[in-house]
């Protein structure tokens, strides 16, 4: 009879994630299981997260000064995943359509809903710490650009709305990084959903002449 094997705890799997993952990932990885277990960014220790990381203390000093530096290290590094999560929105200058607007919509609120515990920490620190404050709006930025570039596309394609601007992909990116990060610790998945379909239906709405949006409800 073939033996059943009991599958790892959570712990056991995260010891076993491969070596070759950078340190900022890892440490990213141990943070955010700390932050979701209910443990607080400020009282959260160096010992703690490198232990949860499977790295030396020694380690964690080569790389970063303090745990400051670590989130600086670690908005640089959400960034890309976020630019990188919205498609094609604002990199074809060619063409740009309302199903491009959905998948960034999608992409970005998911990324940070996924993200969520780190991003919690960010929103709290940008209150005393205006070097994280100005990285989370570089970060935001990035994607606004892509998004003023892609609405510039619609406006010369002539199926914009009557007096659009580029500035509205600017200010329709902040209002999905803003609102966003205002509930990802509020809702669970369902309550995700909704706020998708709400904010790609604000967005679509918003940029494309004569356009229906998708279903606010199923």
């Amino acid at each position: 009879m073939e033996r059943i094997t009991a599958r790892p705890s959570r712990k056991a799997r995260t010891q076993e994630k491969p070596s070759k993952l950078s340190i900022d990932q890892r440490l990213l990885e141990a943070m955010e299981r700390l932050l979701e277990d209910n443990k607080n960014f400020a009282t959260l220790s160096i010992e703690q997260l490198t232990k949860e990381a499977g790295i030396s203390r020694g380690t964690f000093y080569l790389h970063f000064k303090d745990k400051n530096e670590l989130v600086v290290r670690l908005i640089e590094h959400l960034t890309g995943i976020i630019v990188d999560s919205i498609g094609n929105w604002g990199l074809d200058v060619e063409w740009a359509n309302a199903a491009d607007v959905e998948v960034a919509v999608d992409g970005m609120m998911r990324t940070l809903y996924k993200h969520r515990a780190i991003m919690v920490a960010i929103r709290d620190m940008m209150v005393s710490d205006g070097n994280i404050r100005e990285l989370y709006e570089n970060m935001i930025n990035h994607v606004s650009l892509r998004a003023q570039k892609s609405v510039a596309t619609v406006m010369k394609r002539g199926e914009a709305r009557d007096g659009m601007s580029t500035n509205v992909g600017n200010v329709l990116t902040w209002i999905v990084a803003l609102y966003t990060n205002d509930i990802i610790d509020k809702v669970d998945e369902a309550g995700l959903e909704d706020a998708i379909r709400s904010m790609k239906y604000i967005c679509v709405t918003t940029i494309f002449s004569g356009a229906k949006g998708v279903p606010v409800s199923k």
